[in-house]
């Protein structure tokens, strides 16, 4: 049980550096009390137009302080809340390190919570929705007062529709997040136009036009914004997109 909890929302300067080190690092660092720390949109951190963790002038003093929190002896807790990951954590996490990554996914529950509350209807085509959209709750919302709206709660009707709409809200999160690639990043992205499988690095990497030095620097960056995915075919590494970004690109151009 955690005695002390602290909730910081990155905006501006680094006052929660300041804040931590300051008051609180010498208090968590000696004493057996537990406490955790939560800091949410850590992505504000990075410079947009750069590869992922590259962080902002005079935010770098982050890096320090989850440097000291990552190897230093303590009993508490920092919780890092982003759409991008620090590329340092993926030098400390794994075999018998405490530092670990939990990618959220959608919950079915959730989903179908959200279609009974709609009062949609045809139950039988309600898997087939929540498996394109991958359970993801803000999509679906979206979705569900759609078909009520306009297909009477008929999800059948809509189906046909599906691969041609992104609800405004996830949209305008989705572009968002794009904002913030950089130009090889893009070319990356850009490779999976007109594709509707999965592609094996050496085509992925052929389609974009990097050399190898940029390529792998850029998968390894859009993994750590979790904007590919991967699978193992015939042993060979094949990357995707995720469906919702796939889906957002077919009607909306990546300028």
């Amino acid at each position: 049980t955690f005695r002390y909890i602290f909730l910081e929302q990155v905006q501006g300067f680094f006052p929660f550096y300041l804040f931590f080190l300051n008051f609180f690092g010498a208090f968590v660092f000696s004493k057996p009390s537990l406490s955790i720390f939560s800091l949410f949109f850590q992505q504000t951190l990075f410079t947009p137009g750069e590869l992922s963790g590259t962080y902002l002038k005079k935010l770098d003093r982050y890096q320090r302080l989850f440097e000291i929190i990552a190897l230093r002896s303590h009993e508490s807790c920092l919780l890092l809340c982003s759409r991008e990951k620090p590329k340092e954590i993926d030098q400390w996490e794994g075999g018998t390190s405490p530092i670990r990554t939990l990618e959220l996914k959608g919950s079915k529950e959730v989903a179908i919570a959200l279609f009974q509350e709609k009062q949609l209807n045809d139950e039988t085509h309600w898997s087939t929705a929540i498996d394109y959209w991958q359970g993801h709750p803000l999509q679906l919302q979206e979705i569900s007062i759609l078909i009520r709206d306009v297909f009477g709660g008929d999800i059948s009707q809509f189906s046909e529709y599906a691969t041609h709409f992104v609800g405004n809200n996830l949209k305008e999160k989705i572009e968002q997040h794009l904002e913030r690639l950089s130009g090889f990043e893009r070319d990356v992205i850009l490779a999976f136009d007109g594709e509707n499988d999965s592609l094996p690095i050496g085509k992925l990497m052929t389609k974009s036009g990097l050399i190898p030095a940029e390529f792998f620097n850029v998968v390894q960056s859009l993994q750590r914004r979790f904007c590919l995915e991967t699978q193992q075919k015939e042993r060979i590494k094949h990357f995707s997109l995720p469906s919702l970004l796939q889906n957002h690109l077919k009607v909306n151009s990546l300028e």
